[in-house]
């Protein structure tokens, strides 16, 4: 009677397992805000975009716009913002409508974009409130006035016209005559010279 031999065969399996990250996680954040002063041109920093998180660590880069502003513009550096278009955030800035203010004065919304491109899944919202500067008036207009040569000539209020965009109703003016040629001054006393 014959012996049936047996043999074993070992397999040795080696399973390696590296960290793939499939599935890239999107970046996250909150509604934002930020004050500027009436007629400023305000360019954005990345600190302005509220709560900023992405789960992978990548940093915030850029925003997708999702709707502009109705109230002023917000611009690509010298170019209109085009909505669903992509834009690194310190290329963009925002410029109100000249001497116009208030509290919630504009806004826009936007998806936050990270540094390896993933979008967030839903919009927020910057909203820009705009501080009242107080203008200076302007001159719009003179009275015709003359004077000899070396003969004195007081100038007042009431010689110029002007507007002051800040007051509707009446406000205290005074006239400051500034320095020039052809004339010497003092106070608002001007003396013609030749």
């Amino acid at each position: 009677m014959s012996k049936s031999k047996l043999r074993v065969v070992l397999f040795v399996l080696c399973i390696l397992i590296f960290g793939l990250n499939i599935y890239a996680a999107e970046p996250a954040g909150d509604d934002s805000s930020i004050t500027i002063n009436e007629d400023e041109t305000y360019v954005f920093i990345t600190g302005d975009f509220s709560n900023y998180s992405d789960p992978d660590g990548n940093a915030l880069t850029s925003i997708r716009i999702a709707s502009d502003v109705l109230l002023g513009s917000l611009t690509n550096g010298e170019s209109p913002i085009i909505v669903g278009n992509t834009y690194n955030i310190g290329d963009l800035s925002y410029t109100p409508v000249l001497n116009a203010n208030g509290d919630n004065y504009a806004s826009f919304t936007y998806y936050l974009v990270d540094s390896e491109g993933e979008v967030s899944l839903s919009p927020n919202t910057m909203t820009i409130n705009v501080t009242s500067v107080n203008d200076a008036p302007v001159i719009t207009g003179t009275i015709s006035l003359s004077t000899s040569e070396d003969t004195p000539l007081t100038i007042t209020i009431d010689d110029v016209t002007y507007t002051d965009d800040n007051y509707e109703g009446s406000a205290t003016y005074s006239l400051i005559i500034q320095d020039g040629t052809n004339y010497t001054h003092e106070g608002n006393t001007i003396t013609p010279t030749a």
